[in-house]
C-alpha cells in the first residue's frame, strides 16, 4: 500500500521460487543482485504468507549473505513467528548492518486491527550533526545478535546506566521517525500498553498453549488437501497450506465459488496472493471440534473436482 501510494509499486519485482517446493531461489536472487540494476531492498516473508513455507538458518544466512555482499538492504517480515510446526524446526533472525526485522501483534497475540508491531534495526550510527544533544560516543544498548534498538537512547538490552548521556537515533531511526510522523493510523496508547503486557512469560504460556492446538488443525487439512497431492506445500509454519490445482481449473475465482457452493468450505483463491491456479487454505480459522467437518468437505470438493471437475455435487455423475 505505501509503495503503491508512492508510485513505486511497478518497480517490485516478484522474485523466482522453486514451483514444486515454493521456496525462495537463492541463485536467481545472487543473479538478480549481481546485475546491472541490483535491488536496494530485498523483502522476504518467513515464516511465509501465504504458503506456509518455514525457512531453514542456513537459507537465511545464505540470502542475508548475497543482500550483504550487493550492498542490499534485507527487511524480513516476521508477523508468523510464534507458528512453527515442523518437527525440530525454528524460527531464526539472522542479524547484520544490513538487516531489518519486522514483528507483528497482529496474528499470535489475536491483535487484528489494534495496528500493534515493532521492528528492530541496525542503528550504529550516532553521530547526527543536525540533531541537538547528540552524543557521538556512547551507543544505544546493545542486543546480542548485534544489532541496536533504540528509544531515545537506551536500547530494550543491555541498556546503559540511568545517568549516562542519551542519544538521538542514527540515520536510519530518523528516517522512520519522518516517516511515521505522516501516518494517518497509528497504534492507540491503550492498545500499546497491552502489548506491552502480552509480551510476558505469561502471556507467552497463554499465546504458546493456543497455537499448539493448532497442529492437529494441520495434519486433518494436510489430509484433506490428499487429493492434489503432490502439488501440497507448507505446514511447515504459519498458519496454512498451499496447493496446485489440477489441470484445466486455472481460474481460481471459479473453483473457489464452486467449493463454497458444491461444498460448503471457502478457501482463497491462489491469483489473490499472484499466483493464479492455487489455493490457500488455513487451519487456523475454526476451533478443533469444528475442523472436522470443514475439513471432510474440502476432501468430498476436490476429490469431486479431480475426477469430474466443475460439476453439480448433487446429481450422480453417469
Amino acid at each position: 500500500m505505501a509503495m503503491q501510494m508512492t508510485g513505486s509499486a511497478d518497480r517490485v519485482v516478484l522474485g523466482e521460487c522453486d514451483p514444486e517446493t515454493m521456496r525462495p531461489s537463492l541463485e536467481w536472487l545472487r543473479k538478480v543482485l549481481g546485475g546491472p540494476m541490483p535491488p536496494k531492498m530485498v523483502v522476504i516473508v518467513n515464516p511465509c504468507n501465504p504458503t506456509g513455507v518455514l525457512l531453514t538458518q542456513v537459507e537465511l544466512d545464505a540470502i542475508s549473505s548475497a543482500c550483504a555482499a550487493a550492498g542490499a538492504w534485507l527487511v524480513l517480515d516476521n508477523t508468523y513467528e510464534d507458528f512453527v510446526f515442523v518437527l525440530g524446526g525454528e524460527h531464526y533472525c539472522p542479524a547484520g548492518r544490513h538487516v531489518i526485522h519486522l514483528f507483528s501483534m497482529s496474528k499470535a497475540y489475536g491483535m487484528m486491527g489494534w495496528r500493534i508491531g515493532y521492528i528492530a534495526f541496525p542503528d550504529y550510527e550516532h553521530h547526527n550533526k543536525d540533531v541537538e544533544g547528540e552524543q557521538a560516543d556512547t551507543p544505544a544498548g546493545p542486543i546480542e545478535d548485534g544489532t541496536v534498538a533504540t528509544n531515545g537512547g537506551n536500547g530494550i538490552a543491555g541498556q546503559p546506566a540511568a545517568d549516562a548521556p542519551r542519544t538521538a537515533p542514527g540515520a536510519l531511526g530518523l528516517a522512520q521517525l519522518k516517516v511515521q510522523d505522516a501516518v494517518c493510523i497509528c497504534a492507540s496508547q491503550p492498545g500499546q500498553l497491552l502489548a506491552l503486557e502480552v509480551l510476558t512469560e505469561e502471556g507467552r504460556e497463554y499465546v504458546e498453549g493456543h497455537i499448539s492446538k493448532l497442529a492437529a488443525n494441520r495434519d486433518l487439512l494436510r489430509d484433506a488437501l490428499a487429493p492434489l497431492e503432490p502439488h501440497v506445500v507448507g505446514g511447515e509454519g504459519a498458519i496454512y497450506l498451499w496447493a496446485r490445482l489440477p489441470a484445466g481449473c486455472g481460474d481460481d475465482h471459479a473453483v473457489v465459488e464452486w467449493l463454497v457452493q458444491q461444498a460448503g468450505v471457502c478457501v482463497i483463491p491462489g491469483s489473490a496472493c499472484g499466483m493464479p491456479g492455487h489455493i490457500r487454505c488455513s487451519y487456523a480459522n475454526l476451533p478443533p471440534e469444528k475442523f472436522p467437518s470443514a475439513v471432510a468437505r474440502l476432501r468430498a470438493g476436490l476429490e469431486h473436482l479431480v475426477a469430474h471437475g466443475m460439476t453439480n455435487m448433487r446429481q450422480p455423475v453417469l
